[in-house]
């Protein structure tokens, strides 16, 4: 609830001298004076784009537990495909890796396989079962309703 309050009073704020600074620039007479409350507009907005950052990290941090696997449908697995920003997960045998620092896994592809995937029946028929090469992975999470078959 805090962060929330938080938040809608950084944004009442950035809207408050925005509009202010919007209102100078309009009244200016001279070109000079116009453009330095433009300069002043987008020195707030990056002021703002940070703090709000800052907000959003701590509310990031607040709610996570360090170390507590997430839980992921197989739709949500879904978003996590390397593409657009987004991370690269794979779920095997119903345990979610990250990919990501997996050169051969650069833009959620390998080998022609997608990120965002249910990979077991490929990975066992890969690799023969053979688990090792998972365990160097980061495991962010499991896949819910399976069973881990390791």
């Amino acid at each position: 609830m805090q962060q929330k309050s938080n938040l809608l009073n950084l944004i009442y704020q950035y809207r408050d001298e925005i509009c202010h600074l919007n209102q100078m620039k309009i009244l200016s007479v001279s070109p000079f004076e116009k453009n330095h409350y433009i300069d002043k507009i987008e020195e707030r907005t990056t002021l703002f784009i940070k703090q709000l950052e800052e907000v959003v990290n701590e509310e990031e941090t607040e709610t996570s537990e360090p170390g507590e696997p997430l839980e992921f449908t197989l739709e949500e697995l879904a978003a996590f495909d390397g593409t657009s920003g987004n991370p690269a997960y794979v779920a095997v045998n119903g345990i979610v890796y990250d990919m990501g620092d997996v050169a051969a896994w650069s833009g959620g592809r390998h080998f022609g396989l997608n990120a965002g995937r249910d990979l077991t029946q490929q990975f066992t028929t890969c690799h023969q079962g053979v688990t090792t090469r998972l365990e160097t992975l980061p495991i962010v999470g499991r896949v819910s309703g399976t069973v881990n078959k390791l």
